[in-house]
């Protein structure tokens, strides 16, 4: 990707790219800032991303919340930082309503992608009804949590959410490659 788009602006809510509420597509784009990367949020989002670097954002390389959807190929998301506040967050990718307060379930396809080099987690799913497919993706060096040294798990299934695999290489992580729990599947 020739094309850069960062914020230089810092905000532990809003994305660098935000989708909201209708179609969109991003392609051939390097993203980066002072906030999150990319984030799908609302009932009618529908987001796809091709060829698409997140690099460096804070808290959440990639986020789809409430009944969001996801589509992404060829994406690399990494060193994906936490939080300047309180040292949390730097996962590079989550799917789900934790902490969110919007309603809905979200989803996400991803094809050909690395998460390398996030913090506390490489892919989440958090969330009951809440689905990840995942094909040939790869979660590599997933760092302990900045703020408490702990965790560092390459992929994170909670409270209901599925995901399925195919082809998914995890290495290296700081903790533990998969945690599936609270009816997780």
């Amino acid at each position: 990707a020739e094309t850069t788009v960062a914020s230089s602006v810092a905000s532990d809510l809003d994305a660098t790219v935000a989708a909201g509420g209708a179609e969109a597509e991003v392609r051939n784009l390097r993203i980066g800032g002072e906030r999150k990367g990319v984030s799908a949020t609302g009932s009618a989002v529908s987001l796809a991303l091709r060829d698409v670097l997140v690099e460096r954002a804070v808290s959440r390389g990639v986020y789809v919340v409430g009944a969001g959807t996801l589509t992404a190929s060829n994406l690399v998301v990494r060193d994906t930082r936490a939080r300047p506040g309180d040292g949390l967050g730097g996962w590079g990718l989550q799917v789900g309503n934790l902490d969110s307060g919007l309603a809905g379930v979200g989803t996400a396809e991803v094809v050909r992608a690395v998460f390398a080099r996030s913090r506390d987690t490489g892919v989440a799913a958090t969330g009951a009804g809440t689905r990840i497919v995942l094909h040939d993706v790869a979660i590599l060096d997933t760092l302990a949590q900045q703020s408490s040294g702990e965790f560092g798990d390459g992929l994170w299934i909670q409270d209901g959410a599925d995901v399925a695999v195919s082809r998914l290489v995890i290495e290296r992580s700081r903790h533990l490659g998969i945690v599936a729990i609270d009816g997780a599947t």
